[in-house]
């Protein structure tokens, strides 16, 4: 448990600037390793490492101030702190790659080829020809039509996903609603 971070990274080995490189010195992830090979040291590039970034000390503190820590329950109803918008599509998502996609071709975690009047749905593409819509006209990788709802993503489902628009609960129900139903059969 700790803080995470989305920093710029400068190579010291090729100058290059590397934007939005997770660090999370908590959770094990150290390191950088820019497109030159080099590998930075993020713990010795920010100053910052996990023992100042971790949330221990504090949650131990806290829970010391009750007495019997075993006398102690916290009990957070389901939504308390909201939901993730993120999270949610990416599940719906999923679920609707898994539905229609290959099993053997890991639809859950790349997404499936399919059209349908409802839905469009397209793995990220890396193809890079000249007439790849995905490549070059930027095309969603997920678009719900009915109310034009369009999801971005790199390389997997939740990576570095991109919105048109937030999207609501009842409209994330919707979507998943429709588009495994209403979307017909399997195309």
């Amino acid at each position: 448990m700790g803080d995470r971070y989305f920093i710029t990274v400068e190579c010291p080995h090729c100058s290059k600037i590397n934007e939005d490189v997770y660090y999370a010195p908590t959770c094990g992830i150290t390191t950088f390793e820019c497109t030159c090979g080099h590998i930075v040291d993020l713990a010795e590039y920010t100053g910052i490492d996990e023992s100042e970034a971790s949330n221990k000390g504090l949650l131990e503190r806290f829970i010391e101030s009750f007495g019997n820590k075993d006398d102690l329950k916290i009990i957070v109803s389901r939504g308390a702190f909201g939901v993730d918008e993120d999270y949610l599509v990416e599940a719906i998502l999923r679920a609707i790659a898994k539905f229609y996609g290959d099993e053997h071709k890991w639809p859950t975690k790349y997404g499936t080829r399919i059209e349908t009047k409802i839905f469009m749905m397209n793995p990220y593409c890396w193809c890079e020809q000249d007439d790849c819509p995905w490549c070059i006209d930027k095309v969603p990788n997920f678009w719900y039509k009915p109310t034009d709802f369009k999801v971005w993503w790199y390389k997997y489902i939740g990576r570095s996903m991109e919105f048109n628009r937030k999207t609501t609960i009842p409209e994330a129900a919707e979507i998943l609603s429709k588009c495994i139903k209403v979307g017909g059969a399997k195309a």
